[in-house]
């Protein structure tokens, strides 16, 4: 769901105006942490690129944990505050509105750190983890939704790593991978339907009241086709859990 073009950033409240979980799935996340024990533990959860808080509200619900989630935009982080207020959780959760990579830099003794399908907010994979050291305490994870592009995929897509590299940024950081789930694309296909479908109404509707901006919606529409198709056809979604050295 990333806005590549400024002038559409004002409208992507919008235009996501009907999606809460948007990419991943809290379900999958609590089911990773709950096979790994994470579940009955006391968490101290960091969500970088929290969005409405889809992953981590029903998170801190369901296991009492104790969020801090981070988003830049600040109608969303208005959502989330709303909504952890809907799950009785609002004493838990802490909503921020700013730029991820430098307001971690402030941030330490958190147990996980969660980045579900947000791309590359605070770099590549390397990049990312290497931020994310100094944030957790001894032992500490990270949950980690991404994708990457098989190494013999035949594509011009160029947002994600390749499969190789994705692999060999991960071993050469200071992370053991402790457990993954690679993700079908059929549950990827149906994910991306019902979102596509919500878009396309608010597209249609923005374009009816702002006709000289029709071009700007309809392009939003076009590139979220692209980036389904690649979903769905040409990357592997996965979602791993990464433990501190």
């Amino acid at each position: 769901m990333d806005c590549f073009e400024p002038g559409l950033r004002p409208f992507i409240p919008y235009l996501l105006q009907d999606l809460w979980e948007i990419g991943s799935s809290s379900e999958k996340v609590f089911e990773m942490l709950k096979k790994n024990n994470l579940h009955n533990r006391k968490l101290k959860i960091l969500d970088i690129g929290c969005g409405k808080g889809a992953i981590s509200i029903p998170i801190a619900k369901k296991i009492n944990a104790e969020v801090f989630g981070i988003d830049a935009m600040s109608k969303f982080i208005a959502e989330a505050k709303l909504k952890a207020k809907e799950f009785d959780v609002e004493n838990l959760c802490t909503f921020v509105c700013g730029d991820a990579s430098k307001i971690i830099n402030e941030l330490k003794d958190y147990n996980l750190a969660m980045l579900a399908s947000v791309g590359p907010v605070l770099g590549d994979v390397a990049q990312t983890l290497s931020k994310l050291e100094d944030c957790l305490c001894e032992n500490g994870y990270v949950l980690l939704d991404d994708s990457f592009l098989p190494d013999d995929a035949v594509s011009d897509y160029t947002r994600c790593l390749r499969e190789s590299e994705f692999n060999r940024q991960i071993k050469q950081s200071n992370f053991n991978v402790v457990d993954k789930l690679v993700q079908s694309s059929v549950d990827t296909a149906s994910t991306d339907e019902y979102i596509y479908s919500q878009i396309e109404t608010r597209v249609k509707e923005l374009s009816a009241k702002y006709p000289d901006k029709k071009e700007l919606f309809e392009s939003y529409l076009a590139m979220q086709r692209k980036e389904n198709f690649a979903l769905e056809n040409e990357l592997q979604c996965i979602m791993l859990l990464l433990q501190k050295k």
